[in-house]
């Protein structure tokens, strides 16, 4: 019985992995938190620089769209200017969130794909001393992008995106701010190369 469920879960395996990317992928990106509603002498963010690291995994299909799915980790920088009597004081401020996202790819000419990804974001470094709340939620990225052929199984690529996050919070919010980044990805992708 041992044997059987081995095989079948390496024929699984090895069937699954014929028709699949995998891409690691790097961003150097700009951070800033906003507020959907602005009032004069209020905190505000400026922005700040930071990183996203991400490792996608693919369905590849013959179709426009393709789905799958990622892991990313965004460390993001940003400085908070809190209103005190007539001056301003500043707050250095570190978010690190881990992201779990369902990739959705929409294949264009000339291996061009654009992207929309919803994801589950929660904030692994979150103190309630912060300015900022508690990023935990989901939020939402999207990105166009191009792969440039190295070889047969490796493509080189590039992708400007933005991400989004907490737009639906996991938690009752203390203050207005969102997290956004902006950045371009810098990725390897392993396996199938799709063409138009």
């Amino acid at each position: 019985m041992k044997k059987t469920i081995i095989l079948l879960s390496i024929i699984c395996l090895t069937s699954l992995l014929s028709g699949q990317e995998l891409r690691v992928s790097v961003a150097p990106t700009l951070s800033n938190v906003y507020q959907f509603k602005y009032v004069k002498g209020t905190t505000y963010g400026t922005t700040g620089f930071g990183y996203v690291g991400n490792i996608d995994y693919s369905f590849v299909t013959n179709r426009k769209v393709e789905f799958g799915i990622g892991l990313g980790y965004h460390i993001s920088q940003v400085l908070i200017w809190i209103p005190i009597m007539s001056d301003f004081t500043a707050d250095h401020e570190r978010i690190d969130l881990f992201s779990i996202s369902l990739k959705s790819k929409f294949k264009l000419p000339k291996e061009f794909y654009a992207s929309l990804d919803p994801s589950l974001d929660f904030q692994v470094n979150y103190d309630r001393l912060l300015v900022t709340d508690n990023q935990s939620g989901l939020g939402m990225s999207f990105g166009i992008g191009r792969n440039f052929r190295l070889n047969d199984g490796l493509l080189l690529n590039i992708e400007p995106r933005l991400w989004l996050h907490n737009l639906i919070p996991f938690h009752e919010l203390e203050s207005p701010f969102r997290l956004a980044t902006a950045g371009i990805n810098f990725g390897l992708v392993f396996g199938h190369v799709f063409t138009k």
